[in-house]
């Protein structure tokens, strides 16, 4: 079997590298102004003969929330309306960043977005996580 790695590598590290095929549906994604939602992602990665796609749209979804949480404190449910990731995911992957110390609470206070009060604040150490 031919390989068909370009070297790319896998933003969350899940994986070792990209197929040519992979990489077309990543690059598709940055350049996608919101994460598409759910229902539409077996068929964008179709388009692409993507196969094993749930590992590239989990990197993608973790790219716009470090990217997101890199400028300012943010609550969840404003990186939710600025990304398109539901809610529920953004504190599901909140979690697990969490863990990994890839991200952190900062502060409690009044979300700007639902105006609920005693809301977690998140911040990324990181400074330029993706483009």
């Amino acid at each position: 079997m031919e390989n068909t790695t370009n070297g790319l590598n896998s933003f969350d590290g899940e994986q070792g590298q990209f197929t040519k095929n992979e990489a077309k549906l990543w690059a598709y994604l940055l350049k996608m102004p919101k994460h598409p939602k759910v229902i539409e992602h077996k068929g964008i990665a179709a388009s692409f003969g993507v196969m094993n796609y749930r590992p590239i749209f989990r990197a993608d979804a973790l790219r716009r929330i470090l990217n997101e949480t890199s400028k300012e404190p943010v609550t969840a449910a404003t990186i939710s309306k600025h990304t398109g990731l539901t809610h529920k995911y953004v504190c599901q992957l909140k979690r697990a960043l969490e863990e990994q110390g890839r991200i952190k609470v900062v502060s409690l206070g009044k979300c700007p977005t639902t105006g609920s009060n005693g809301v977690q604040f998140l911040l990324s150490d990181i400074q330029n996580p993706m483009p």
